[in-house]
């Protein structure tokens, strides 16, 4: 368990051994950096329970963050990835945002050959955002292939905290 805010309760859950993902690193911690933020910041109350998980699947890598916050509603779940689009709620308007952060991570998950999807929290409370990534075959350290320049080997790792 780590805290790094009052009343944040977040709970990091990640394998003991990385997972090889062919990515850029910075961008894929930024798209996961911003569901965590978000996740804070469309907390209910004072307190928020965020949970990060990475795990493997197959030959995909899953991120997970699922926090018990305000949620979004089932009606708006295919929008909110939209640019420019923010979840009509009363909760949200109190939120400061431009309505791009979803879809920086949706553009950042789609660069790296990968899906988000999102859902209800567990028992219809928060959100549930889940990243899925091809795992590559490369070994962590190799160089990438010469067409992948702009892409770099990386462990997939916990991102640093909102």
């Amino acid at each position: 368990r780590i805290v790094t805010e009052p009343g944040l309760d977040l709970v990091v859950h990640v394998p003991p051994d990385p997972l090889p993902v062919l990515m850029d690193a910075a961008a894929m911690d930024d798209a996961v950096t911003n569901l965590l933020s978000n996740a804070w910041k469309y907390k209910r109350g004072d307190r928020a329970r965020i949970e990060l998980s990475v795990r493997r699947r197959g030959r995909k890598a899953v991120i997970g963050v699922v926090d018990d916050g305000i949620g979004i509603p089932r009606s708006e779940r295919k929008r909110v990835f939209e640019m420019f689009y923010r979840a009509e709620n009363y909760l949200t308007r109190e939120v400061a945002g431009t309505g791009l952060g979803l879809a920086l991570v949706r553009s950042i998950v789609r660069a790296h050959r990968g899906r988000i999807h999102v859902e209800g929290g567990p028992g219809g409370v928060g959100t549930s955002f889940q990243i899925t990534l091809p795992l590559t075959r490369q070994p962590l350290g190799a160089s990438p292939p010469a067409a992948d320049v702009a892409s770099t080997s990386s462990p997939l790792k916990a991102p640093s905290a909102p």
